[in-house]
C-alpha cells in the first residue's frame, strides 16, 4: 500500500525519474534452499547466512530540487510584494502624499476611465430613450391626424 501511496505522489508532482538497481542485505540466504524448494536439515546452517539481494529503487533526474524552486519563487514573490506595495517615495513636508504607491495611479486610471464608459453609456441610453419618445409621438400626431 505504501508502494501505491508513493507512486501516486510521484505522479501528482510530476518529477521525472528511472530506476536503479541497488542490493539490500537480507539476514537468510534464499539460494540455499535444495532444488526440491524445500529446506532441509542439512541445508539450515547455509540458509541461516546473511546475504544480498538486488532491489529496484527509484531515482530523481530532475535538474534541482524543491526547496531550490521554493526558494526561486519566494524570491520573485518578494519582488512583486516590494514593488506592489512600497511607496515610490515618501512624500516631503508639504507636498501632495497622492501617488505615493505604484498602484494608486494605476487605480486612478481605471476609475477615470471606468467614469468615462458610464458616462457614454448613460448619454447613449438617453438619447435612445429621447429618440423612441420622438418617434412614438410622432405616431401619435400621425394617428390623430389620420382619424380626424
Amino acid at each position: 500500500q505504501a508502494v501505491s501511496y508513493l507512486k501516486g505522489i510521484v505522479d501528482y508532482l510530476g518529477y521525472r525519474g528511472e530506476p536503479v538497481p541497488f542490493e539490500v542485505p537480507i539476514s537468510v540466504s534464499p539460494g540455499e534452499v535444495g532444488a526440491d524448494g524445500k529446506l532441509q536439515n542439512d541445508e539450515l546452517e547455509d540458509f541461516l547466512k546473511p546475504s544480498k539481494m538486488q532491489a529496484i529503487g527509484f531515482k530523481c533526474i530532475e535538474d534541482g530540487d524543491l526547496n531550490s524552486r521554493l526558494a526561486r519563487l519566494l524570491y520573485g514573490t518578494e519582488i512583486a510584494i516590494a514593488a506592489l506595495s512600497r511607496p515610490i517615495r515618501i512624500p516631503k513636508d508639504g507636498e501632495d502624499d497622492k501617488n505615493q504607491y505604484p498602484g494608486d495611479a494605476l487605480r486612478k486610471d481605471r476609475k477615470d476611465r471606468e467614469a468615462k464608459e458610464q458616462e457614454s453609456f448613460t448619454a447613449i441610453t438617453t438619447k435612445a430613450k429621447e429618440s423612441a419618445r420622438k418617434k412614438k409621438l410622432k405616431v401619435e400626431v400621425e394617428r390623430k391626424e389620420g382619424n380626424s
